[in-house]
């Protein structure tokens, strides 16, 4: 088990854990490029990146544990005549999960890290009445204000030291623009979707990754439909196959399992 994944390079150990997330996120989690015009779906690997923050911050509320997933003997034989890795079918749990999650609740990632430090930084020039190296002069008074929850306020209104400031911003976003973990949002706003659309969505994932990997050697929407009460996505310890075919009848239609935001 991973306590918290490398968010600043790849590591083959975590790579191999998390190659079951990889194939289904390269299928689903695409970005876009607009070429002459035209949206074009491209390949991407946001979601990874994504998805260990998600996982790092403790943001993925999953209602069940690793202890109860080992233990479940439904699980276990049907992921042992599928031949497939225990944990790593964990981690893509997670992932499907929390996929559908953020699909169903639209999660939308409010600002990037390195927008706000943009935003920040332009701000301030916007005040500048002259400069001199990193000493510059104010048009209007101006302060910063760092406020903890639960602790005191710290003010920063001395001139000299929002210059300083704003010199090793510009200094860190010569540098660090592009870097992957600045460029991404841990942070989301919500708009809450039904229940059964939930489902729906954990349940199109899977089959999207047993369409990439194909099984037949069992009936995988009666497996989803196991998951689906093991997730506590529905309560009824009777859910089966049928339930989940209702289901993905009522929302056939819906075009939002394809998440830009993930």
């Amino acid at each position: 088990m991973i306590e918290k994944f490398t968010l600043d390079e790849n590591i083959d150990s975590e790579d191999e854990l998390l190659c079951y997330v990889y194939d289904l996120g390269v299928y689903l989690c695409q970005d876009w490029d607009f070429d002459n015009g035209k949206p074009t779906r491209i390949y991407s690997e946001r979601f990874i990146y994504t998805f260990k923050s998600r996982y790092n911050e403790n943001q993925l509320n999953y209602p069940f544990n690793y202890d109860d997933y080992n233990s479940n003997e439904t699980i276990k034989e049907t992921l042992k005549t599928l031949e497939l890795n225990a944990l790593s079918f964990w981690y893509l749990l997670l992932f499907v999960y929390d996929y559908a999650y953020v699909n169903c609740y639209n999660m939308i990632p409010t600002e990037t890290p390195i927008k706000q430090v943009n935003k920040l930084v332009e701000s301030i020039e916007g005040n500048i009445k002259e400069m001199n190296g990193i000493k510059s002069t104010f048009k209007n008074d101006i302060k910063l204000t760092l406020e903890i929850k639960g602790k005191h306020k710290v003010v920063i209104d001395n001139s000299l030291a929002i210059s300083y400031l704003l010199y090793l911003c510009i200094q860190g976003l010569s540098t660090d623009e592009n870097s992957t973990i600045l460029n991404i949002s841990t942070n989301w706003t919500y708009k809450t979707e039904s229940n059964s659309m939930n489902i729906y969505m954990f349940a199109q994932a899977f089959l999207s990754f047993f369409k990439i990997n194909p099984i037949k050697k069992v009936n995988k929407k009666l497996f989803i439909a196991n998951l689906v009460y093991f997730t506590r996505l529905s309560m009824n310890e009777n859910f089966d196959d049928d339930d989940l075919k209702g289901i993905i009848n009522k929302y056939k239609n819906n075009k939002s399992i394809l998440c830009d935001s993930y």
